[in-house]
């Protein structure tokens, strides 16, 4: 197996899950949405409306593209990488977990025929990639944990305010392409399997 793997994370990364969600809360009257959607400090109420939105037959599958996270991808992919999607399945909504490899095979597949899938319930931190993009704090730190060589990419989002890691890069999803970014990209690709980073 080539150990030159991207991990990239769907909900926030790749597919449009905030700007989805903050649309359709809005159609259902909801006003004064926080800016975060998810965390402990979520009420009830805003929790009760995102399940009755997300329990909608083809919501997952008809998520907005979020253009960075997919260029990011299209570039790993230009630099050799083999692409996996590992993303967190809703234990409440099995029929999410098709509509996310649905939503793969439309927006993915055209990029690498070749690209993987895990969708899991365990979180993140045990899957191999010498990248991992994913925008949700916890996940990176568990992943991290094991990949003191990989690198981490994060979207920017009020989700992850504040978080840092010496060995993720946190961009700007308007202007994602930086010189740090490609070269950081590059050293990971190209470096031995044992090499320190």
């Amino acid at each position: 197996m080539d150990d030159k793997v991207a991990l990239f994370d769907m909900d926030g990364t790749i597919a449009d899950y905030t700007l989805q969600m903050r649309r359709d809360l809005a159609r259902l009257g909801s006003e004064q949405i926080p800016e975060r959607l998810h965390g402990e400090e979520i009420p009830d109420w805003l929790e009760a409306r995102k399940n009755i939105v997300s329990s909608q037959i083809g919501w997952w599958r008809n998520l907005p593209v979020i253009s960075s996270g997919i260029e990011i991808l299209t570039l790993c992919k230009e630099i050799g990488f083999g692409i996996h999607i590992l993303t967190q399945g809703p234990r409440s909504k099995p029929s999410a977990w098709g509509e996310k490899l649905q939503w793969c095979e439309d927006k993915v597949l055209p990029i690498d025929p070749n690209y993987g899938i895990t969708v899991t319930r365990n979180g993140k931190g045990l899957h191999y990639g010498r990248v991992l993009v994913d925008d949700w704090p916890p996940f990176m730190e568990a992943w991290l944990k094991h990949r003191p060589r990989g690198l981490g990419l994060m979207p920017v989002s009020p989700e992850n305010e504040g978080f840092s890691h010496h060995q993720v890069i946190r961009y700007n999803p308007e202007n994602w392409r930086t010189s740090q970014l490609e070269h950081s990209l590059m050293r990971v690709y190209n470096r031995n399997p044992r090499e320190s980073v």
